[in-house]
């Protein structure tokens, strides 16, 4: 899901929240000698990073998340497909989280 900065909008808590771990995760990083990297995510006491090259490099979306987005009421600046199918299923156990 694209961030506050590409959306133009306000910060979520999700953007803040992530803002945050990036920042201390950052810190911690710079402390133990590691420089020139990019902070992928900080969660169960671990730092992910990776190099810079890498987490700059383009990626591509997929179109069942725009499709989606779209029915939501995002505008990615294209005509919005007249048909939208989506799948339910019940989970149980681990949680899965994006970033």
């Amino acid at each position: 899901m694209p961030g506050h900065l590409v959306r133009c909008g306000n910060s979520t808590p999700y953007d803040i929240s992530f803002g945050k771990q990036a920042g201390g995760g950052a810190v911690l990083l710079l402390q133990n000698g590691i420089a020139g990297v990019t902070i992928e995510g900080v969660s169960n006491g671990e730092d992910r990073y990776m190099d810079t090259n890498e987490a700059i490099k383009q990626r591509y979306v997929c179109p069942e998340d725009v499709d989606f987005y779209e029915k939501m009421g995002v505008c990615f600046g294209r005509e919005v497909k007249k048909e939208f199918s989506h799948k339910f299923r019940k989970v149980t156990g681990h949680i899965e989280r994006y970033m």
